[in-house]
């Protein structure tokens, strides 16, 4: 019998299953494809299918842990991915509206940032004419452009189209172009949390690795529990002694930086 099948039919694998769906907002078959590609083809892929089989048997408990870091690896890998994604604070994709150029998240571009933008061109584009279009269109708008590089409305969306392909297609290499000053607090906040959670998600997590990180960010922690809805009861206590203190307070910490976490990276998304 196929070992996917063997797979499928254990109790936390439907479980890890639900939950990466949830996670990923994907339907439970592709949920099951991604669970099982991760179980198969890099958590158990020193194994054969008859030491898996036997691990399966032997100790289920044990297996049952290899699932859930599985699912933990796919959605952290997911997650890895998006951020990517989002910390593209100019991501390039040039929009028109009203003849006003907007970049990647920033709303309004004022004198100074528009200059920061043009500034960094070089770093971006290679291409002259491509860099001359883009420095144009964001001092100018769209039919000022048009005007002086003698095109017309189609070669003008032509042009931007191509702008648009390229970002996408490179879009690593734009990392930490950063626009403004806000943005840029936002980033370091991120990172910060990002380590922080990483070392919760680590297969061989110990409280006093996280205390080491408590304590290099102890002023920031103190001020996100100031402000996070489920107040630790002793939150002194808690940042200078985590592993002694109850496992409800311990949570609290470790609810507040994932929440800030996704609150960060939608401030980042706006």
């Amino acid at each position: 019998m196929a070992i996917e099948v063997e797979l499928i039919k254990i109790r936390n694998f439907q479980t890890q299953k639900h939950i990466m769906a949830n996670q990923l907002k994907v339907d439970d078959y592709e949920a099951e494809t991604l669970l099982l590609d991760e179980l198969i083809l890099t958590r158990l892929n020193k194994y054969t299918h008859q030491e898996i089989l036997e691990l399966m048997h032997n100790d289920e408990k044990k297996f049952a842990w290899e699932i859930t870091h599985a699912r933990k690896d796919v959605y952290r890998k997911h997650q890895q991915k998006l951020n990517r994604e989002k910390q593209l604070v100019i991501r390039l994709k040039l929009n028109t509206r009203d003849s006003i150029i907007n970049l990647g998240n920033t709303k309004n571009l004022d004198e100074t940032n528009t200059q920061k933008v043009i500034d960094l061109l070089p770093q971006i584009f290679s291409n002259r004419s491509t860099r001359e279009f883009v420095k144009l269109v964001l001092l100018y708008g769209k039919e000022e452009t048009e005007c002086q590089l003698g095109i017309d409305e189609k070669q003008f969306n032509k042009k931007l189209q191509n702008i648009e392909y390229f970002c996408r297609k490179h879009n690593e290499q734009f990392i930490n172009l950063v626009v403004n000053k806000k943005d840029e607090e936002l980033l370091s906040e991120q990172q910060t949390l990002r380590e922080l959670e990483e070392c919760l998600n680590r297969e061989d997590y110990e409280d006093d690795l996280f205390q080491i990180l408590i304590n290099k960010y102890k002023d920031y922690l103190d001020d996100i529990l100031g402000n996070y809805k489920d107040y630790p009861t002793k939150p002194g206590k808690l940042l200078n002694d985590y592993a002694n203190q109850l496992h409800k307070e311990q949570y609290k910490l470790v609810n507040c930086i994932s929440d800030r976490l996704k609150e960060v990276g939608d401030k980042l998304r706006c």
